[in-house]
């Protein structure tokens, strides 16, 4: 209806109200495919007023006939025009969207250059973190092979001290029997010593009976004699003390080696633990 209203048709084509045989022509498109249409429906409606001619509207029908005929003119001069117009804003268009296109394809260029780039550098930094990574791998490799051979040099110490301690311990058993041992011969010696002093207690006693029976020359002999025999025993009690005092001597003294052993075998088992520990 727009390009109707432009050629001036609209009013022209509709009529008055009692012209009903005339059809009312829909809007249409300012292209040439369009305006071949319309022509060609126009074509039509000259066919019909010309077999109308002889009704008694035959003189509007002329007329609009002669109108339409004009327009037609009109028409194919629009026709002609957008033709023209066609050919000249088609390749326009092209120009246009080939320099847009251009551009687009230069901006996607540039943004691809531009990503390239980002994606270099990105790569190069991890290449960089890579050897980076690598290089502290290296370092922790290095400082795990220096720890391992420092755990193993004291493995290797450790079992030399746990050799020697096992070969302490042995000694130190046999030390142990030789001191019970010696502890079972110091109390038998010392039940001995205990039962010498008894019978010597009671043949003092018998000695000193019979002593006061006889007469003093035997007294004196007997007193005598049980001198000798005294200060013998006296001697032989003290030489029996002093090798009591030297046995429980030596029985500290071992005793002390025991308690150190003991020591010893505790330190070794603290540093079996933090070794194995680590």
């Amino acid at each position: 209806m727009q390009a109707l209203a432009m050629l001036g048709l609209e009013q022209d084509l509709v009529g008055p109200s009692s012209f009903r045989t005339v059809p009312i022509i829909p809007p249409i498109d300012l292209n040439a495919d369009s305006l071949k249409r319309w022509i060609g429906r126009l074509g039509k409606f000259t066919q019909i007023g010309t077999i109308e001619g002889s009704t008694p509207e035959s003189k509007e029908v002329g007329a609009t006939k002669r109108n339409l005929e004009m327009k037609e003119k009109k028409l194919l001069a629009l026709e002609e025009e957008l033709n023209v117009k066609e050919r000249v804003e088609i390749p326009k268009l092209l120009d246009e969207h080939n320099v847009i296109v251009d551009m687009m394809k230069h901006e996607f260029e540039l943004e691809l250059d531009q990503r390239r780039k980002s994606l270099d550098e990105e790569l190069k930094s991890k290449v960089v973190t890579v050897e980076q990574k690598e290089v502290e791998i290296n370092h922790k490799e290095e400082n795990i092979r220096k720890c391992k051979q420092a755990l193993e040099k004291k493995l290797e110490n450790f079992k030399e001290k746990e050799k020697d301690l096992e070969s302490k311990s042995k000694m130190l058993k046999e030390r142990e029997k030789f001191i019970e041992a010696e502890e079972k011969n110091f109390e038998m010696e010392k039940k001995q010593m205990l039962t010498y002093k008894e019978s010597f207690a009671a043949n003092m006693e018998l000695e000193q009976s019979v002593i006061s029976e006889k007469s003093r020359s035997e007294h004196s002999q007997m007193l005598h004699y049980f001198e000798l025999r005294t200060r013998e025993l006296e001697n032989r009690q003290v030489e029996m003390e002093k090798q009591l005092w030297e046995r429980e001597g030596a029985f500290v003294e071992k005793d002390r080696d025991l308690k150190n052993i003991s020591y010893l075998r505790e330190v070794s088992q603290r540093e079996m633990e933090e070794i194995v520990g680590n």
